[in-house]
């Protein structure tokens, strides 16, 4: 009995070539239009991220606290001994926030300061606004000064100072122009030398206030406050030497991905803390790249459709066309489930066969026309990932389940041996 099982097995294997060829080619013509579709899907999807969403950096989203814990950046604020701005604590929880790619923050110095200038031949003291920034904030074109950029002592003599460059354009268009002074620029504030008084201001001094002083060593448009910067240790050091909390001014975070910026927003508002962000980039990129994958989903499923009907017609044609050769085998005693059972194997292992020889043919003629390094991420094609073993599935399921038809009428119709 097992004997003949497996000859009518063999026998369903190999008959009808024809029809069964033809089957077998209409498969993999279907599957390789589907996998050649797929494959420049996947690199279009992956172009557009790699080209806009990677190399167009997201929005820098700017944290500052809320307006009822924040004390304006003014020179009132070293008047007082109550701090602005957000904790040190606050500040760790945004670095530690998933997809914050890049986290720097303008540290506050919580105690009075000023500071003694000479220039244009003008000497004179002011009170002063001091804060601490990393290298990194001082921006792209300012790399000579971050190699000047370390200080750690507030007490040595030396400390390195950089002037906001809307300190410089709001003297420039305010106090020298009402009183007929010279402007200045850059240049002319190189090396300047400032003698700092720090614990010391106008209006109040602490018991425990030094001198020390200071050097300018250029000017940058990256920091926007009316005080000079100093490197942030050094700032750290004279917040701990005066037993002051570090505060942060406002943080700006530059996230992983442009995905990651509105998530970070919202963490950013569950802290308790303010997230802004000056432009629109990111929504702009993520509208693109969801229309993107709106799209060649869209194109997909039409693919696969159309592929999917192709295979099932071709299929069922081929299987009602031996319908009398299955009258015989019932005849001659074959059960249905036999029959059945044969078909559906047939089937399934012709568009396995099939989409195997598709992914082979696709893979040898698209990366034969086109170079590998312009078709990135198609796991499917090049036979990695989980993708495959779906496509393989697929392919050996939609020639089995389009048997059912014929499956049906060999269970129901009149095929017995009357």
């Amino acid at each position: 009995m097992i004997k003949g099982r497996v000859k009518i097995f063999a026998r369903e294997m190999t008959g009808s070539f024809f029809t069964t060829m033809t089957a077998f080619l209409v498969i993999v013509a279907a599957s390789g239009l589907t996998v050649t579709f797929y494959s420049i899907s996947s690199s279009a999807k992956t172009y557009v991220k790699n080209k806009f969403g990677r190399s167009i950096s997201p929005d820098i989203i700017r944290v500052t606290a809320p307006e009822k814990d924040s004390q304006s950046i003014s020179i009132l604020s070293i008047f007082s001994d109550s701090s602005g701005g957000f904790s040190e604590k606050k500040f760790q929880q945004i670095k530690s926030i998933h997809g914050a790619g890049k986290v720097e923050g303008l540290l506050s110095v919580n105690i009075p300061s000023s500071a003694g200038i000479s220039i244009l031949s003008l000497n004179y003291r002011t009170d002063l606004i001091l804060a601490g920034a990393p290298a990194s904030m001082l921006g792209k074109n300012e790399r000579a000064l971050k190699k000047l950029w370390k200080h750690k002592n507030p007490e040595d003599p030396g400390i390195p100072m950089i002037v906001p460059g809307v300190l410089i354009n709001t003297y420039n268009n305010g106090l020298a122009a009402a009183n007929g002074m010279p402007k200045i620029s850059v240049s002319m504030i190189k090396q300047l030398p400032i003698s700092l008084a720090l614990g010391y201001s106008s209006v109040k001094r602490l018991d425990d206030y030094f001198t020390t002083s200071g050097t300018v060593i250029g000017s940058s448009n990256e920091i926007s406050i009316m005080g000079l910067v100093i490197p942030i240790d050094t700032a750290k050091k004279i917040n701990r030497l005066f037993n002051r909390e570090n505060r942060y001014l406002y943080a700006d975070i530059t996230p992983s991905e442009h995905k990651d910026t509105e998530r970070i927003k919202q963490k950013i508002k569950k802290i308790g803390l303010v997230a802004s962000t000056g432009t629109v980039i990111s929504r702009k990129i993520l509208e693109l790249m969801g229309k993107t994958d709106i799209f060649t989903a869209s194109l997909m499923i039409i693919i696969i459709s159309l592929a999917a009907v192709a295979v099932a017609l071709c299929c069922i044609t081929s299987l009602w066309n031996r319908i009398e050769y299955y009258r015989t085998l019932r005849i001659l005693g074959a059960s249905r489930f036999l029959i059945s059972g044969t078909v559906v194997i047939k089937f399934s292992l012709m568009g396995f066969a099939a989409g195997a020889l598709s992914l082979a043919l696709t893979k040898a003629v698209v990366f034969r026309i086109i170079p590998h390094g312009l078709l990135q991420g198609l796991s499917l094609i090049s036979g990695t990932g989980g993708n495959t073993t779906i496509f393989l599935i697929l392919t050996a399921l939609i020639p089995a389940v389009s048997t059912l038809p014929g499956i049906i009428r060999i269970f129901y119709l009149e095929m017995n041996r009357n």
